[in-house]
């Protein structure tokens, strides 16, 4: 897979819990900050995937009135 170098800029204490978490997990802060975007995707999808059969369910009781 192709990679994309980035540049972000964070507080110094954001910075230092990241090189942390990293160091921790025997990874690097560039595979951490990877890792905590696909979490979040993954769990922005689960919410919105709860909506959508709220929604639906929603629907399906208005048809039976």
């Amino acid at each position: 897979m192709a990679k994309t170098q980035m540049c972000i800029r964070v507080d110094d204490e954001i910075a230092e819990a990241a090189r942390c978490a990293a160091v921790t997990r025997g990874i690097s802060v560039s595979e951490y900050v990877a890792g905590l975007i696909r979490v979040d995707g993954v769990r922005l999808r689960k919410i919105e995937q709860w909506f959508v059969e709220r929604e639906a369910a929603v629907r399906d009781c208005s048809v039976g009135m």
